[in-house]
């Protein structure tokens, strides 16, 4: 699981693993992060994409792959691409084929990260005193992807490393609370009636929460500390597409 294939990973492939590794999800523990490395993988080699409409309306390669996956999973399941569990089940699955696609690290990444990220969790189980602090494979995975993703070069080690085990209770970090207000004000952009707001003000805030999300990531992926930067004046920019 922790070092990548040779060949290449066509389609074809990825179908016969969505079925086969589906049909194991409850009974092997591996069955969700194997799949989501192949998939990786093969949008690290150009196999797969995230071409909208690719097989019909609404459906790409994530939807397609996520169906097969999860029809395998529960043979009795209808698969609804808008129901909640099954859009976040795709949603990571774009993370996945997003990830393989990132272009700034290098020859052979972030590939060669994406399973070193996993042999890391590996050999800390192997500790006792570690093993009960890890997280699941498939999260580390989906954590180190939205990291990665949002990154201009490959995360250092000392960051991998923290990406391996689980949150302490509320110790969310100041983007991790940014991230939070801002998808609340989103949500507040897109609601009706008592669950939404249409005020410019709103549109100022998205912006300016955005802006900060995006001071903060460069601050953590060039290793300054936050304090040392001084606080930019707040000004009103043209509020993010959502």
């Amino acid at each position: 699981m922790t070092t990548p294939t040779a060949n290449v990973v066509g389609m074809a492939e990825l179908e016969a693993e969505a079925i086969r590794l589906g049909t194991l999800t409850g009974e092997a523990n591996d069955a969700q992060i194997k799949y989501a490395l192949k998939v990786t993988e093969a949008s690290f080699q150009g196999q797969i994409d995230l071409v909208e409409h690719k097989y019909g309306q609404g459906v790409d390669d994530a939807t397609k792959l996520t169906e097969l996956y999860v029809k395998h999973q529960r043979s009795s399941t209808i698969f609804n691409a808008k129901a909640p569990n099954q859009r976040k089940a795709v949603s990571c699955m774009r993370t996945s084929i997003r990830l393989g696609q990132w272009s700034k690290g290098g020859s052979g990444e972030p590939l060669a990260t994406v399973f070193k990220v996993q042999t890391m969790r590996q050999n800390a189980k192997k500790d006792p005193t570690k093993a009960k602090k890890l997280d699941d494979a498939f999260n580390v995975h989906m954590k180190y992807a939205r990291m990665q993703l949002k990154a201009d070069r490959i995360l250092d080690d000392s960051v991998l490393e923290k990406l391996i085990y689980k949150k302490e209770p509320n110790s969310k970090t100041t983007e991790e609370h940014y991230s939070a207000v801002r998808a609340t004000l989103l949500k507040l952009k897109k609601g009706s009636g008592d669950m939404g707001d249409s005020c410019p003000q709103l549109d100022t805030m998205i912006s300016l929460a955005t802006q900060r999300i995006i001071e903060l990531v460069k601050l953590r992926t060039t290793n300054v500390p936050a304090a040392s930067t001084p606080a930019a004046p707040v000004a009103v920019a043209a509020a993010p597409k959502v």
